[in-house]
């Protein structure tokens, strides 16, 4: 009963996933939550529309009717971007986990790499490999490629093609909450120049650099935990 309580008192934290969408990922950075945070997880609908528009439609009947934070990993950076844009009741902060605001990849590239999500043997493997970092644990190689193969491949290719098209540029400039953003030091995909387009749109940004690959919730979720922690004990309480 009492952790019950505990957790109802807690600040929710609403976790947005990669690209595989289902939020199989999160499981050791969920256990790791200190005890001031309740964490859920989002997997978003595989069948459908999968632009950043109607995702964001979707997760916005779901947000909590409780103070919370809202962290996107990834690919779902612009789609939470777009959501805090529009000052949801409740929100007090946004993590942006290894993200970008605008596109990390041209059109024709995204439009390359949606193909070989489709057609190539052994995508899954590679885009583990690309996501963990060589010196990853083969252990977690094995299980992020086993959770990839778990969504149709036609829904990544709309998702990367859905990444070559972003901009959230304007809408961060427009939200109102505190904005922390985790750079993987070790990243292969998102960049330094991510970081910085999202320090230069913040109104209210911070920055933390943790040694990690692209998936830095899952690599270093302790150290991911006390950058969140700081932020949101350093944010102005909710005034709606």
């Amino acid at each position: 009963m009492q952790q019950e309580e505990g957790r109802k008192s807690a600040t929710a934290a609403l976790l947005l996933p990669g690209l595989d969408d289902t939020g199989l990922l999160f499981e050791p950075f969920a256990a790791a939550a200190p005890a001031a945070f309740d964490p859920s997880v989002l997997a978003y609908p595989t069948t459908g529309p999968q632009t950043y528009e109607a995702l964001g439609a979707w997760v916005a009947e779901r947000l909590p009717t409780r103070p919370f934070i809202l962290t996107a990993e990834s690919f779902s950076g612009p789609l939470a971007i777009r959501l805090a844009a529009e000052q949801p009741d409740h929100l007090r902060a946004l993590v942006l986990a290894a993200s970008f605001v605008r596109a990390p990849t041209p059109f024709g590239v995204a439009e390359s790499l949606a193909r070989l999500a489709i057609n190539m043997p052994g995508s899954a493997q590679v885009a583990a490999l690309a996501l963990m970092g060589a010196h990853g644990p083969r252990s977690q190689r094995r299980e992020l490629a086993r959770v990839i193969k778990q969504v149709p491949a036609s829904t990544l290719a709309a998702r990367i093609r859905a990444v070559s098209q972003a901009d959230a540029r304007a809408a961060l400039r427009r939200a109102s909450v505190p904005v922390l953003y985790l750079r993987a030091t070790r990243d292969r995909i998102v960049g330094r120049r991510h970081a910085r387009d999202v320090m230069k749109a913040a109104s209210d940004g911070t920055g933390v650099d943790i040694e990690a690959p692209h998936l830095v919730l899952q690599s270093a979720p302790e150290a991911c935990w006390q950058a969140i922690e700081r932020l949101v004990a350093e944010a102005s309480p909710l005034t709606r």
